[in-house]
């Protein structure tokens, strides 16, 4: 089994966890108690840590162990813990929408020869990757 660590606890980031929580190892890590909290009180399996993901160091120790990072933070957090998670050579999937250059995360990750996909959050993220999937193969009007 897979360990998946969640980064952020909060509405995206709780769905995500409970989720995955039916076929993986989940560690849900957030600053906020209470929704750490309610998400233990919606699935016990899931374990739970309270912690400042603003600081580098604390994203290294708590991650050391995951297969994969799933980045729910929020976006002003998001290229700078993407950077972080690269240089730790961990897989990531990211729902953040941040306002920095993410292929600027490319040029590092293939340095680390690591997966990271970014943007992957529901509007924007997936529908603008579905779209330019789709745009490439045919016309798309609308």
């Amino acid at each position: 089994m897979k360990n998946v660590t969640i980064l952020g606890a909060g509405l995206v980031g709780n769905a995500i966890a409970i989720e995955l929580a039916k076929s993986f190892d989940v560690t849900s890590i957030d600053n906020n108690e209470k929704a750490l909290e309610k998400l233990k009180s919606k699935c016990s399996k899931i374990k739970t840590i309270q912690s400042d993901l603003s600081k580098e160091e604390n994203i290294i120790e708590l991650t050391k162990d995951a297969e994969i990072v799933v980045g729910c933070l929020p976006g002003f957090m998001g290229f700078y813990t993407n950077q972080v998670l690269i240089k730790q050579r961990k897989k990531v999937v990211d729902i953040s929408f941040f306002p920095e250059d993410m292929f600027e995360l490319d040029i590092i990750a293939k340095e680390n020869n690591v997966c990271v996909i970014v943007d992957c959050g529901v509007a924007p993220g997936m529908g603008n990757i579905i779209l330019g999937y789709h745009s490439k193969r045919m016309k798309v009007e609308r």
